[in-house]
């Protein structure tokens, strides 16, 4: 299934949060915060495939970020009481971590 995407997992993601930036303007409706966090998580996850794939790193780092901040963005959208800032804070560290050291090994 990924192998189909390959080469177009960011432009889907790029598509995508056009839309939902769109849809509020043209249709007057709220997006809610978490599916702009959802987006994001999913974007930073796409860039690490694309580094994994040129740096042979597989570490775990980013694709826990990734899952991280999804899980907090459902939790969001469910009106569960979380520190979300803080959460997406140190989740989105963690990812960029994870996106340095393979970036590391491209040298």
């Amino acid at each position: 299934m990924l192998g189909k995407l390959k080469g177009k997992r960011t432009y889907i993601l790029a598509a995508l949060l056009v839309v939902v930036v769109l849809v509020p303007a043209v249709f007057n409706v709220q997006v809610p915060e978490s599916v702009f966090a959802a987006l994001a998580a999913l974007g930073v996850g796409a860039v690490r495939l694309a580094l994994m794939e040129l740096s042979e790193n597989h570490g775990w780092k980013t694709f826990a970020a990734v899952g991280v901040v999804l899980a907090v963005a459902v939790c969001q959208s469910l009106n569960v009481a979380l520190p979300y800032d803080l959460i997406y804070s140190l989740a989105g560290v963690f990812g960029l971590v994870g996106i340095r050291n393979a970036v590391d090994k491209l040298k």
